[in-house]
C-alpha cells in the first residue's frame, strides 16, 4: 500500500481556480441556501448514478451513497466559510493517494 501525502498547493491552486477574498465573501454570503439546496441536489445526482451500472459500480449500495453525499456535505460546509487564508482546508490540503480515486475517501467500514 502506497503511503499518502498531504499537497498544500495553496496560492497555486486558488490561483488556478481564480479564487479570490470577493469569492470567499460571496460563498459566506450564500452559504446557508447554498446549504439548504445541497441536499436535494446530492439526492438527485445519486438517484441519476444508480441509473448507469458503470458509475454505480463505484458504490455497494445506497447507504454508501448516502455516507458519500454525508461527506461531500460536510466538505461543503467548510468551503463555504470562505476563508482561504493559505493555511491547510479542505479546499488546499488534499489527500493524495497514486493510483487511488478520490472516491475512497468517503469509504466507510
Amino acid at each position: 500500500m502506497q503511503s499518502q501525502k498531504i499537497v498544500d498547493a495553496s496560492a497555486d491552486r486558488l490561483a488556478f481556480h481564480g479564487v479570490t477574498s470577493a469569492t470567499g465573501a460571496l460563498l459566506r454570503d450564500n452559504k446557508d441556501y447554498i446549504l439548504s439546496i445541497l441536499p436535494d441536489a446530492l439526492n438527485s445526482f445519486y438517484d441519476h448514478v444508480e441509473r448507469f451500472p458503470e458509475a454505480q459500480a463505484f458504490f455497494r449500495d445506497r447507504r454508501h451513497m448516502e455516507h458519500a453525499k454525508q461527506k461531500q456535505i460536510e466538505h461543503w460546509r467548510i468551503l463555504l466559510e470562505g476563508t482561504f487564508n493559505g493555511k491547510p482546508s479542505a479546499w488546499t490540503a488534499l489527500p493524495i493517494s497514486p493510483g487511488r480515486p478520490s472516491l475512497r475517501s468517503y469509504e466507510y467500514s
